[in-house]
């Protein structure tokens, strides 16, 4: 059974996008939850598998319509994700720590 604890939570204060295209990272790997309600079952995911760019713009949609309108579709349909080499240890590994967004201002 898969399981995960949340030991620490750091909100990092928000910059205002003013610019038509920004590269961010993340602090930590992004995973995403897909829970099925007819068997009550969660399923994770992160940045290797097939399905995560799919599930995790679908439950960002669900969490952002509210609050932004449908709208906010668009802006999250533009999310590209890449995967960024980074050096550890003397060696290079696959990380998915950065996101594109492009958005038309």
């Amino acid at each position: 059974m898969n399981q995960i604890k949340v030991k620490n939570i750091q909100i990092v204060q928000e910059e205002q996008i003013v610019a038509g295209r920004m590269a961010f990272k993340t602090l930590s790997p992004i995973v995403c939850r897909d829970h099925n309600k007819e068997t009550k079952k969660d399923w994770f995911y992160w940045w290797e598998e097939d399905a995560f760019e799919t599930i995790l713009k679908r439950n960002l949609y669900f969490q952002l319509r509210d609050k932004f309108g449908e709208y906010v579709k668009s802006d999250i349909d533009a999310l590209e994700f890449r995967e960024v080499a980074i050096k550890k240890n003397g060696r290079y590994l696959l990380q998915s720590t950065r996101c594109l967004l492009t958005r038309q201002i």
